[in-house]
């Protein structure tokens, strides 16, 4: 007599669990991702230092316009948040582009771990669209938490007024720092590291490809910036015998070049240094020269919100466009 002993037949996954994906993608980064948080929160404590010292100092500072010893306390919080502020700016979006975008993909083909991962039971598109959510969504949670102490900073040099404080909205911390605007360039960063190392698919040049990309971008960006619109023509006639600056100008503007101009408009470099002598005597020498003003072009703070909402579309555009191309690098060359 035999006995028939039942078999289970072996469970098979069709494919990786999306928590599997998640987890493996923490394992792989957790220590950049915890050491960059914790980096980011202590920046973040000292701007909300910052902040509160200036606020208490705030009054005095008000009431001396800034010229007495509060007005050099004031200033010295004010320079330090300033350098946190740049400091973030500098290296928060460039680390996520070059230390967590670049390696992504580029490190699966240079070590060849592609050929396992990507031929077991995920698809490399799937594995790509996993991995790069979990980076963004980390990318996204630093930047709001930086963006916490540069808000309260910037609400107190809002409060302050132009009689204690420099600043404009224009100023590249100020403008740059603003939620909407970091977070869509950061993610741009993410998604150019990632396209340049599926391209590239070697590490260390990836991680260099990346770095010069990104600074090239930021940078064009910058000084493209005050020509996103034509800017605003302000003229201020010559006077009887000086140079006047231009009255009236909008409040929190930018500007954006200057310069003597005739009657139609139009510039008249280098009268100056033809002209010579004091302000009395260039007066009748510029006049001679058809001068007949002087002539500022400028963006008023009215725009900052447009220019930043142009800003973060660009950013969007291209993020999208640039994780596009590497979804489909990656999917095209699976084992190659």
């Amino acid at each position: 007599m035999t006995t028939a002993i039942a078999v289970p037949e072996p469970r098979v996954r069709s494919a990786v669990a999306l928590r599997d994906l998640l987890w493996l993608t923490w394992r792989q980064h957790r220590w950049f991702l915890v050491g960059g948080f914790v980096l980011v929160a202590a920046t973040t404590g000292l701007l909300l230092w910052q902040a509160a010292q200036m606020r208490g100092l705030l009054p005095q500072v008000q009431a001396c316009q800034g010229g007495c010893a509060s007005g050099d306390a004031w200033r010295g919080h004010e320079d330090f948040a300033t350098n946190l502020e740049r400091g973030g700016l500098a290296v928060i979006a460039t680390a996520i582009a070059v230390f967590l975008g670049a390696p992504l993909v580029s490190r699966e083909y240079e070590q060849r771990t592609h050929l396992i991962a990507w031929t077991q039971d995920v698809s490399p598109g799937r594995w790509l669209v996993a991995k790069a959510a979990v980076l963004a969504v980390a990318a996204a949670g630093l930047v709001l938490v930086f963006t916490v102490g540069v808000t309260a900073v910037e609400g107190v040099r809002e409060e302050a007024g132009a009689d204690v404080t420099a600043f404009t909205p224009w100023e590249y911390q100020v403008f740059d720092t603003s939620a909407p605007v970091f977070l869509a360039y950061t993610l741009f960063a993410l998604a150019l590291g990632i396209a340049v190392g599926t391209l590239v698919r070697r590490t260390v040049p990836a991680m260099a490809i990346t770095f010069v990309a990104f600074a090239a971008v930021r940078l064009g960006l910058y000084f493209a910036r005050p020509y996103f619109l034509p800017p605003l023509v302000m003229t201020q006639p010559l006077g009887e015998d000086k140079i006047e600056i231009v009255a009236d100008r909008p409040p929190n503007s930018l500007h954006v070049e200057s310069g003597f101009t005739d009657a139609a408009g139009n510039r008249m470099d280098g009268l100056p240094n033809l002209c010579g002598g004091t302000q009395r005597e260039w007066v009748p020498c510029l006049r001679a020269h058809g001068v007949t003003g002087y002539t500022e072009w400028l963006q008023p703070g009215s725009r900052v919100l447009l220019f930043q909402w142009m800003e973060i579309g660009f950013f969007a555009v291209f993020a999208v466009a640039l994780f596009v191309l590497a979804w489909r690098r990656v999917r095209a060359r699976t084992v190659a």
